[in-house]
């Protein structure tokens, strides 16, 4: 099985957070909300509700590795055999270079 999970990391939480709330606020919709909306304007209708807090609360915000590790070892606690790791937000190079020195590390023990 193959599991994906939406983090947002950056190395501000509160910059982490308004990215997430700013480009992923889908993300905390629910059930057919997520899946059969017939229109985008209807996903910007239900996403106008979401709050930073609503974010907070589904999507592994900022700079704390344990907690994005976490996040990722649900799925394989889960029974997932890959998961893959979007990261919100533009800072791909500190990302990765997070990823790779802090994060895989926390994964692979």
């Amino acid at each position: 099985m193959i599991g994906a999970v939406k983090i947002c990391w950056d190395s501000d939480e509160l910059t982490a957070i308004k990215t997430a709330h700013q480009l992923w606020p889908t993300e905390v919709l629910q059930g057919q909300q997520m899946q059969e909306l017939p229109m985008p304007s209807h996903f910007e209708e239900a996403a106008s509700i979401v709050t930073e807090e609503m974010v907070v609360d589904t999507i592994s915000c900022g700079p704390d590795p344990d907690r994005h590790a976490r996040a990722i070892s649900e799925f394989f606690d889960a029974g997932f055999d890959e998961v893959y790791v979007n990261q919100i937000g533009s800072n791909w190079s500190g990302f990765l270079e997070f990823y790779n020195k802090e994060l895989q590390p926390r994964i692979d023990s």
